[in-house]
């Protein structure tokens, strides 16, 4: 198997930014509507200003990826690169992958040490995917409708990638 590179669908990544907007615009309007009466502040303007501030983390994430346009993701024999919304031109080779769960429109990669990859994106970043580490086992998901290709097809492109390079490294590493 050659380089074979899946691009991002910009318009999965304008969906996101625009729902983000409207959140922040609308965190930003109950936050004003908070300050009037600033003697009695409370607890919902906390919850605002961190909604906010969430909303422009993730518009700046999502604006990158618009116009990145190699954004998406690389499949060769040293493994996947990742460079789309968290993870930015991250290799993760497929002697770290240790198995990939199919849903219906999210694979997630699942890898033997992911405090590794966490040392490797900014603190922030790390905090997020933190709560994706616990609740779901991995942060690396791929959300086959962001990018153009066939579901059935990029798992089939992953399957073999993954039986053909992750042996190859096996014996390599036993010589």
């Amino acid at each position: 198997m050659e380089e074979k590179r899946i691009k991002l669908k910009i318009t999965s990544s304008l969906i996101y930014l625009i729902c983000f907007i409207i959140i922040m615009g609308v965190s930003i309007f109950f936050a004003i509507i908070d300050l009037q009466d600033i003697d009695n502040v409370n607890y919902w303007l906390i919850l605002y200003i961190f909604s906010i501030l969430i909303s422009i983390y993730y518009i700046i994430l999502y604006t990158i990826d618009i116009f990145n346009k190699d954004a998406g993701f690389i499949m060769n024999e040293s493994g996947l690169i990742l460079d789309f919304e968290y993870f930015k031109k991250l290799l993760i080779p497929w002697n770290d992958i240790s198995d990939f769960r199919f849903d219906k429109s999210i694979i997630s990669i699942m890898v033997f040490n992911p405090d590794k990859y966490l040392e490797k994106v900014n603190k922030i970043t790390a905090i997020i995917i933190k709560g994706s580490l616990k609740r779901m086992g991995t942060f690396f998901f791929i959300r086959t409708k962001q990018f153009h290709i066939d579901k059935l097809e990029l798992e089939e492109n992953l399957k073999n990638a993954y039986l053909k390079y992750s042996k190859v490294e096996d014996t390599e590493d036993k010589e």
